[in-house]
């Protein structure tokens, strides 16, 4: 997949988004062998000014391995 795959997000035309990333089964896919997907991802992208970023959850294996709260948040990417 490259970066064209996923198509144009920016609906609402130019300006500032905001995207909402979620992901599911990261731990069973550790466990798994073969080509079989078990790792889920849903992303919501919508029109809306930069904020802080927050975490809701971090609460599988590879967040407690690379997630780390005391980090200071990324810029805002300007549109």
């Amino acid at each position: 997949m490259n970066l064209w795959d996923a198509g144009n997000f920016a609906t609402a035309g130019a300006g500032w988004y905001r995207v909402r990333v979620r992901a599911r089964g990261r731990d069973a896919g550790e466990v798994r062998a073969g080509d079989e997907s078990v790792e889920e991802h849903f992303v919501s992208v919508w029109p809306g000014p930069p904020r802080p970023d927050v975490v809701h959850r971090a609460d599988d294996a590879f967040a407690r391995a690379h997630y780390d709260p005391g980090r200071l948040p990324g810029l805002p990417v300007h549109p």
